[in-house]
């Protein structure tokens, strides 16, 4: 647990210091926990996950702080009601859209299927919900971080594609489509823009828990 604490320290560090996405927790990291672990000879993942087991417990209780980027922020809420509802309703639909379309295209497994479902939440959200729609833990928070990381990558270049110069923008589509990775990237381009990020993707998780929690039982 030392282990992941102090990279996860280093790396945001690191991504302060130089503000840039390659340094986040996310990319550097996990890279870096990997080649720790390979050096230490540790390949045992499941001591590995005993021994970090009161870090994934806390993904729960972290929901609640979600509250916090709304609340500081409910300003841009109030300036942007629409906007932000249009990038809500625009991560819901084309995520379970492409959801739909990877199922149509390939015969996957049952849990691989019910874990796509959830990849368009940032990582806390899905791991509260997973269970409850049948997938399973690793392969749904795999493919959040994967959505995340494409999102970031794709994005700065659709916006450079057709001309998207504005913040407010920016953080709506990168809150929408990548969720917590996207926000990181957001505030390259302002604060604004990463609050507005930040709100979509709280609100997005939010939505998404009320759902499981009506349909599912």
């Amino acid at each position: 647990m030392l282990l992941t604490v102090g990279v996860f320290l280093l790396s945001n560090y690191l991504q302060r210091r130089y503000k840039t996405f390659w340094f986040s927790p996310l990319i550097f990291g996990v890279l870096l926990t990997i080649m720790t672990l390979k050096m230490l000879n540790i390949y045992d993942i499941q001591s590995y996950k005993q021994a970090t087991f009161v870090l994934s417990y806390l993904l729960g209780p972290v929901i609640v702080a979600f509250a916090v980027p709304i609340y500081k922020n409910f300003r841009i809420l109030k300036k942007y009601p629409l906007t932000i509802l249009a990038g809500v309703l625009c991560s819901f639909i084309f995520g379970v859209l492409s959801t739909l379309l990877i199922q149509s295209c390939l015969v996957l497994p049952t849990a691989v299927s019910n874990s796509l479902i959830v990849k368009f939440v940032t990582t806390p959200f899905a791991n509260l919900v997973y269970q409850k729609i049948g997938g399973d833990q690793s392969l749904t928070i795999f493919f959040v971080l994967l959505t995340g990381i494409l999102g970031m990558i794709i994005c700065p270049f659709i916006f450079r594609l057709i001309g998207i110069q504005n913040g407010v923008a920016k953080g709506v589509v990168l809150g929408a489509t990548a969720h917590g990775i996207g926000t990181a990237k957001a505030y390259e381009y302002g604060e604004e823009s990463a609050a507005i990020s930040s709100v979509v993707m709280s609100l997005v998780g939010i939505c998404l828990i009320t759902i499981v929690i009506l349909f599912f039982h």
